[in-house]
């Protein structure tokens, strides 16, 4: 991936690296988290998203992508939709989930929509901006 992403953005920076260990040098106006919460237990996507935000300049935007799921839970689960259905962990989350998480960690939604995947799937998608001086 880091491969395609500087060959196809010559003239683009591209870091390749655990972010986990990173401290940021500077800050960001945007941060994009597609498909990336759900990676996570409850407990460690609060800490990844609070050293996420470090990352992040006051008042920028953050998005963020999950699928839809009507009740909260987690756990080891096979990925259905692959081939030989591999198990890995998932944190199926709730609007109200995300909405409680983005208020803790200082989060404003302004947008906010559904989508439907080639698989079936549907995803929620949100766009909120980073407001530290919220609180």
């Amino acid at each position: 991936m880091v491969e395609f992403a500087r060959a196809r953005n010559p003239d683009v920076e591209i870091k390749h690296g655990n972010i986990f260990l990173a401290e940021p040098t500077h800050t960001f106006d945007i941060l994009w988290l597609e498909a990336f919460i759900h990676l996570f237990p409850a407990a460690e996507a609060d800490a990844a998203i609070t050293h996420l935000l470090k990352f992040l300049r006051p008042g920028g935007i953050l998005t963020l992508s999950t699928t839809v799921s009507p009740t909260s839970s987690e756990g080891w689960l096979p990925k259905s939709d692959y081939e030989g259905a591999p198990w890995r962990f998932r944190r199926h989350w709730t609007r109200v989930d995300l909405m409680n998480a983005f208020e803790r960690h200082r989060l404003r939604l302004l947008d906010s929509w559904d989508i439907e995947d080639p698989f079936g799937k549907t995803w929620m998608a949100y766009i909120t901006q980073y407001r530290p001086e919220s609180l």
